[in-house]
């Protein structure tokens, strides 16, 4: 004997939300990169983010709704990372964590 049982816990009703895979760190800052940056390049934008779905994360400060957010980019438009260590954050020598 089977069973299907969906549980729900709230409701969130009229938020934005984004992709999570499009949620990026950038000089100890959390925000996603928006289309519309200086010379037609990714600009990155902070954000203040609330509860994560699946793979949606609400977004409660830093978006209007109406921005173009990029999750992948096209060629010669990705960023250069702005961890100047060039390392992941936490596992560069010196940074706490290390992998053996």
């Amino acid at each position: 004997m089977n069973v299907n049982v969906e549980f729900t816990a709230g409701e969130l009703k009229d938020v934005l939300v984004v992709p999570t895979a499009a949620i990026v760190r950038q000089q100890k800052e959390t925000g996603v990169f928006v289309a519309g940056g200086e010379g037609g390049k990714p600009a990155f934008v902070p954000i203040k983010t609330g509860m994560t779905v699946d793979d949606k994360t609400e977004v409660r400060s830093g978006l209007k709704g109406n921005e173009q957010v990029f999750i992948s980019f096209p060629p010669g438009l990705r960023p250069k990372s702005q961890n100047p260590s060039g390392g992941i954050p936490g596992l560069q020598p010196g940074g706490g964590t290390r992998l053996r």
